[in-house]
């Protein structure tokens, strides 16, 4: 049976074109081969149809229920990428208009819907990457941005200027980055971080960027897991120096709780059965308050690995 946000739904938007559909606590996400339609809305609320082109979309945030709060699926645009760097819990998420609360009995649905929107993303990039290769002007932005950055090192050109500068090169790249598919995507992103490398808090952020690009990639791309894990470990490596930095620049404000490189990192090990590296990120994530979220958080997770440990021990 058709539920009343679905009517609503299937009132603006072509139902033969929807590739698959799931409903979560306060909305629901339609994917079709060339949009996403997100509608939020409860109760008496006013309901209003969001559409997003597969190929603004930079990545898609999946996070799975816990026994005490629902998971989340928010969509993630070139546009809306700073503004959820601010999400410090999942009150912040339930009012973000580009997200979706779910119950348990949806995640594996939602995960479908993730997976299907970056095939389709994958898909409608692919056309771009054949008929750009031959005149790929990548080259020459790049090559214009290492010279800035030489430059700047020498201080010929003071930060501000080296930042005016590539300001407009790097947003006119934004586009193209998603027309030139994977390969483009992943230097685009390398060098805006090579751009930002003097400020932690930003560099924090855009090695979270490149850690669930990577992440998303996993699948498809033969180095996206070992470039992951290096992602992972750039981050932690620079932890206390971006909370020390945050520290000066939001003195106000505390920093986000839950960092993607610990939580993210210890499931890869702890999945690939690599429970001794698994341990130390637990710890790391102990040392600088990182939350998990689950019950018991870190110490409960670093019983449950050790438990783990001891069995492949005296299996081995």
């Amino acid at each position: 049976m058709m539920s009343k946000l679905q009517a609503l739904l299937f009132k603006n938007v072509n139902k033969r074109e929807v590739s698959d559909i799931c409903e979560g606590v306060n909305g629901l996400v339609a994917v079709t081969e060339n949009m996403v339609y997100l509608l939020r809305g409860r109760f008496l609320k006013r309901k209003v149809v969001k559409a997003y082109t597969i190929k603004s979309i930079t990545s898609v945030r999946l996070r799975k229920p816990t026994m005490l709060t629902n998971g989340y699926f928010q969509i993630i645009t070139s546009g809306n990428d700073d503004l959820t760097e601010r999400f410090k819990t999942i009150f912040h998420y339930a009012k973000d208009e580009n997200t979706v609360m779910f119950k348990a009995t949806s995640y594996e649905h939602f995960i479908r819907l993730e997976q299907l929107i970056y095939k389709f993303r994958d898909n409608a990039n692919e056309p771009a990457v054949v008929e750009a290769a031959p005149s790929c002007p990548s080259d020459d932005v790049f090559a214009k941005i290492e010279k800035l950055a030489s430059l700047n090192e020498m201080n010929i050109v003071t930060v501000v200027e080296f930042e005016k500068k590539i300001g407009s090169t790097f947003s006119n790249m934004i586009d193209d980055s998603y027309q030139h598919g994977y390969p483009f995507r992943e230097k685009y992103l390398i060098e805006e971080s090579k751009m930002i490398a003097h400020d932690p808090c930003k560099l924090h952020f855009k090695l979270e960027s490149l850690a669930h690009f990577y992440l998303h990639h996993m699948y498809t791309q033969p180095d996206a897991a070992k470039k992951f894990v290096i992602m992972c470990h750039k981050d932690i490596e620079l932890y206390f120096r971006f909370l020390d930095a945050w520290s000066v620049q939001r003195p106000n404000e505390s920093p986000p709780a839950d960092p993607v490189a610990f939580k993210e990192l210890t499931l890869y090990y702890e999945n690939k059965g690599m429970f001794w590296e698994a341990m130390d990120i637990c710890h790391a994530a102990l040392h600088y308050g990182v939350k998990d979220y689950t019950i018991g958080g870190y110490p409960a997770r670093i019983e449950r690995i050790e438990k783990k440990l001891v069995n492949q021990l005296k299996n081995s």
